[in-house]
């Protein structure tokens, strides 16, 4: 087995990835290559080559250095020429597992969602569909938005500032919970996935973002029913402003854990 070190990273990478790509002739170490592919996905999910990934942005020629681009290259040979190199069903569904697990703690959403439409089709329980689905909205956001929203409740001093707030220059105030919460997901982020270029990191930041308004929204709609049901005044205004204020609170409890899908084990990267 080839050893990487810092210093060969980049090289073996452009060779590990000319072979995936052009392997597969007369010939070709199906079973040799396929353990390989067994150790980069391994090691590029929790281990050196994930370290290696995060600050190692270009290649000896320039162009991007993307893990997550990468590992979804990886999962489509595993799942085509899975068979061939020797890795069992099992093994290869746990490997494509692990390589959307990755994927999804690194905000990339596009190739998390192609490479679960391939997961689909490898004879996967209902459950682990419907696990897989709630992933995709992170779980643990819409917790930190809700905790977040119970300490708005819970403190009358922040009720009342927020009372007030809605009486002034509402729009503005609205504005700069939103903003405050962009920029504490883009936090998040960066914390996760390293040294990526601007445009990935705000796209990535943005996509975030918007899952988190969604999760917004149902903190709105749920302040709007409440007081509905309960035969209070409801102020608009006011279940905004407090909305945006539980995003921004969500996301900055958010700042402080790992996201994890939500059936991942405790102790996975």
């Amino acid at each position: 087995m080839v050893v990487i070190d810092p210093n060969t990273f980049v090289k073996e990478r452009t060779a590990f990835l000319k072979q995936l790509r052009d392997g597969g002739g007369e010939g070709f170490p199906w079973k040799e290559f396929g353990a390989r592919v067994h150790s980069w996905v391994s090691n590029s999910v929790r281990g050196p080559l994930a370290e290696y990934y995060r600050y190692y942005p270009l290649d000896s020629k320039g162009n991007a250095i993307d893990v997550d681009a990468d590992l979804a290259e990886i999962a489509n040979w595993i799942a085509t020429n899975g068979k061939k190199a020797g890795i069992y069903e099992e093994e290869c569904r746990f490997s494509l597992r692990k390589i959307w697990e990755f994927l999804i703690q690194n905000f990339a959403l596009g190739q998390a969602w192609r490479l679960g439409k391939v997961l689909a089709l490898k004879h996967e329980r209902w459950v682990q569909r419907l696990v897989r689905g709630l992933g995709y909205l992170y779980p643990r956001l819409a917790i930190a938005i809700q905790v977040g929203c119970f300490v708005e409740l819970g403190s009358s001093d922040l009720l009342r500032l927020l009372k007030l707030l809605a009486t002034q220059c509402w729009p503005a105030y609205t504005a700069v919970f939103l903003v405050f919460a962009f920029v504490v997901g883009g936090l998040k982020v960066e914390q996760r996935v390293g040294h990526e270029s601007t445009r990935r990191l705000l796209g990535k930041s943005t996509v975030l973002f918007a899952i988190g308004l969604i999760h917004g929204a149902l903190v709105f709609s749920c302040h709007s029913f409440l007081r509905w049901t309960l035969g209070l005044r409801w102020d608009g205004r006011f279940a905004l402003l407090c909305a945006a204020a539980a995003l921004y609170l969500g996301f900055v409890f958010q700042l402080m854990w790992q996201e994890r899908p939500i059936g991942a084990p405790a102790d996975s990267a």
